[in-house]
């Protein structure tokens, strides 16, 4: 059997304040005003993703909200 593995990079939840400062997103995201690709206001409850930019962890591209329509079928 030949199964496919692939790397998933995640962020625990304790390490999000540091990650995001680094980021230069942690102010806007406290005042509410950080926005996910479609528009939504980033949560602590809506918060889905980072998409970095070229792969690199600290160039980011979008952010993204739990909203299903963002995310390739196959991954739902």
């Amino acid at each position: 059997m030949n199964k496919e593995t692939f790397e998933i990079n995640a962020i625990h939840e304790d390490d999000m304040p540091k990650f995001m400062k680094k980021l230069g997103l942690w102010e806007d995201y406290q005042k509410g005003e950080l926005k996910c690709l479609c528009g939504e206001i980033i949560t602590e409850e809506n918060l889905a993703g980072f998409i970095p930019k070229n792969g690199k962890p600290y160039a980011l591209h979008s952010i993204l909200c739990q909203n299903l329509s963002l995310f390739p079928r196959q991954t739902r």
